[in-house]
């Protein structure tokens, strides 16, 4: 590579700019930090990146710390790219578990978090493209943990129905420490989708324990009760020994009833009858049939 005293200084800043930008691809730290004037802190290249950005989108970290120490302006960090992203919303999209270090970096230098701006790719962002530290830091910083989607799906409910992150376990954790809804717009809980979507045992075991220390009484869907009493899930048993109201969210059929007590079957065990209590209009109305036959 061509050393720095062969290299001709090119005039206009454009032009320093993309010599600049060639540097951070090259990782040519030294050359980069001789060439580098704080007046192209705000100054895009031809791709539409500030020299930040760019360090971020080659992964280079030393510059993109070089380049925090000659900011002038806390209003740097807020330029924006072509695709109308700072440098913690570029950060934030495009990297993932692996490398936080960007996003993290930027939220402490007090990188805007543009709450209102953020609304409508939110989920995205919080869910399933930034890093467990990376949402931690969203959160203590006073991001809103039930902001909703177009759909009306918070954060901890995407994380239900879509478990694609790493640490699916712990990112649930934590947005109950921060108040996450446990209910969607549809009148669904936070449990019942954990049973549905078979989460793990600690999530659904954790979301039955918070939703029923939080909200009582609480209904839940026959459905809910079925999947675990197939699963042998230790959970059924607890619910069925709950001492709340226990109510059905849907309608019960004669079929679905049925099934539940084929799994039970022995009359003698205490989950038959318990069932038969905590049912008792369809458990009638079953009696009744049969004897009718």
């Amino acid at each position: 590579m061509e050393s720095f005293e062969n290299k001709i200084l090119p005039v206009h800043s454009s032009q320093v700019v993309e010599d600049l930008t060639t540097a951070i691809k090259n990782n040519d730290v030294d050359y980069f930090t001789k060439l580098f004037s704080k007046s192209l802190n705000r100054e895009k290249n031809e791709a539409g990146f500030t020299l930040l950005q760019e360090a971020i989108r080659h992964n280079r970290r030393d510059l993109f710390d070089y380049l925090l120490l000659q900011l002038q302006d806390k209003d740097d960090l807020e330029i924006r790219n072509t695709s109308g992203e700072t440098a913690l919303k570029y950060a934030i999209n495009h990297f993932r578990e692996e490398n936080d270090y960007f996003s993290l970096v930027l939220i402490e230098k007090g990188a805007s978090l543009e709450v209102d701006d953020w609304s409508t790719a939110y989920l995205d962002r919080l869910v399933h493209a930034s890093s467990r530290l990376t949402k931690l830091s969203l959160l203590e910083k006073g991001i809103n943990v039930n902001i909703k989607d177009e759909c009306g799906t918070t954060p901890l409910l995407d994380s239900l129905l879509n478990p694609r992150t790493h640490h699916n376990d712990e990112i649930i954790a934590t947005f109950l420490c921060f108040g996450a809804d446990l209910f969607d717009t549809f009148g669904y809980n936070a449990f019942e989708l954990a049973v549905e979507y078979k989460q793990t045992d600690f999530v659904q075991e954790l979301l039955f324990l918070y939703t029923f220390d939080v909200h009582l009484p609480c209904d839940i869907m026959f459905e809910t009760l079925l999947i675990l009493a197939k699963q042998k899930s230790p959970l059924f048993n607890k619910i069925l020994e709950h001492d709340v109201e226990f109510m059905f969210a849907r309608e019960m059929t004669k079929t679905d009833f049925a099934e539940l007590l084929y799994i039970l079957l022995d009359p003698e065990d205490k989950y038959f009858e318990l069932v038969l209590d905590k049912c008792d209009p369809m458990a009638e109305l079953f009696s009744t049939s049969s004897k009718s036959t």
